[in-house]
């Protein structure tokens, strides 16, 4: 059954103020459920980070683990898409960035594959983004 299934009680807010793009993996690691976010701060902005919990509601152990990378098609800001989605190689995450021209930030989408076990490891990030506008 997927985790979120099997939570009962309904609640609204799982973060602080101003995370964003918050997705959960479907499943648990050590006993803890894992969230992507971005949370907006001066520290690291709009990367990515995990917290940790064991019931969705107090989340911890805060962790950056992907960055903008400069003169890249992510080099503004980066963000969890979707849910994870586990593979055989580990759970493809899709995120999107995003790209600062004249006429405007572009919005593009790229893959990550984190660790099956430790999904604050990531294995690979595709260089390429595998979705973009045209116009």
């Amino acid at each position: 059954m997927p985790l979120w299934l099997s939570m009962m009680e309904r609640f609204s807010l799982i973060t602080e103020a101003d995370y964003r793009n918050v997705v959960i993996f479907p499943e648990k690691f050590n006993g803890l459920c894992a969230r992507l976010d971005r949370p907006h701060s001066e520290i690291s902005p709009w990367s990515v980070w995990i917290t940790y919990s064991p019931d969705i509601k107090y989340w911890g152990e805060l962790k950056l683990i992907m960055k903008p990378m400069p003169y890249h098609w992510d080099e503004m800001k980066i963000g969890p898409g979707a849910p994870p989605v586990k593979t055989a190689r580990g759970w493809l995450h899709i995120y999107h960035g995003v790209f600062p021209t004249l006429d405007g930030c572009i919005y593009s989408l790229g893959a990550g594959l984190h660790n099956l076990d430790d999904p604050s490891v990531i294995i690979a990030v595709a260089d390429e983004w595998i979705l973009q506008p045209e116009q």
